[in-house]
């Protein structure tokens, strides 16, 4: 998990209201009357785990959105997506979780899929990465990458998939092990768990877990 920069901020005023958003809600935020200030804690949509296919092989677990805390002076009204999460990969690597946004202001993209039988050439799948303008940041960081698993030769054939990446609104989905499929996400914005093979049935990966905004308003 890539940390980005942190700020020490007030509390400004009276909390008037705590406004979540989840899949489903994606539309228009309007501020509560009287709000002034708000802080904003923020998820892209976790990357599905990756599948299992072949003879003794693991998936990797899907990787999480990126994640921020900013304040925001003089809210106004802003569209608002939640990003869903990524499916987890039937015969194939997990699919990528979704971007979550706050207008032009904030997107939190969503974090890769998991691998396919924990293949690693090429880059590792990573996190959703942040981007910001308008406001103030106080937290910022890159989702992290879902683990790989592995698989050990020692007294036999032992091993087991990659767990889905953690975030701070959740658990990440649980690793396949003797010959399963993964476990969705938990929370928010995490990675779903790679599928584990050791028969000739494939092993799915499980899904990753949508997106959310909060928007804590103040006076």
């Amino acid at each position: 998990m890539t940390q980005g920069f942190i700020r020490p901020y007030k509390n400004p005023g009276r909390i008037l209201n705590i406004r979540a958003f989840n899949p489903g809600d994606s539309g228009t935020y309007v501020p509560t009357a009287g709000t002034n200030f708000a802080i904003i804690k923020m998820v892209g949509g976790g990357g599905g785990g990756g599948a299992a296919t072949n003879d003794n092989t693991v998936g990797g677990g899907g990787c999480a959105g990126g994640f921020v805390i900013a304040t925001w002076a003089n809210p106004s009204s802003q569209s608002i997506t939640i990003g869903t999460g990524g499916g987890g990969g039937s015969g194939a690597a997990g699919t990528a979780g979704n971007p979550s946004s706050l207008g032009s202001l904030i997107t939190c993209n969503g974090g890769a899929g998991g691998s396919l039988n924990g293949a690693t050439a090429g880059a590792v799948p990573v996190g959703g990465t942040v981007t910001t303008s308008g406001v103030t940041v106080i937290v910022s960081w890159t989702g992290a990458s879902g683990f790989m698993g592995g698989v050990t030769a020692t007294g036999g054939l032992i091993g087991a998939s990659g767990y889905g990446a953690s975030t701070y609104f959740g658990s990440g989905g649980a690793r396949g092990v003797a010959a399963a499929s993964g476990n969705g996400g938990n929370g928010a914005g995490t990675g779903g768990g790679g599928g584990y093979r050791t028969t000739t049935v494939s092993r799915t990966g499980g899904a990753g877990s949508e997106g959310r905004i909060l928007i804590y308003e103040y006076t």
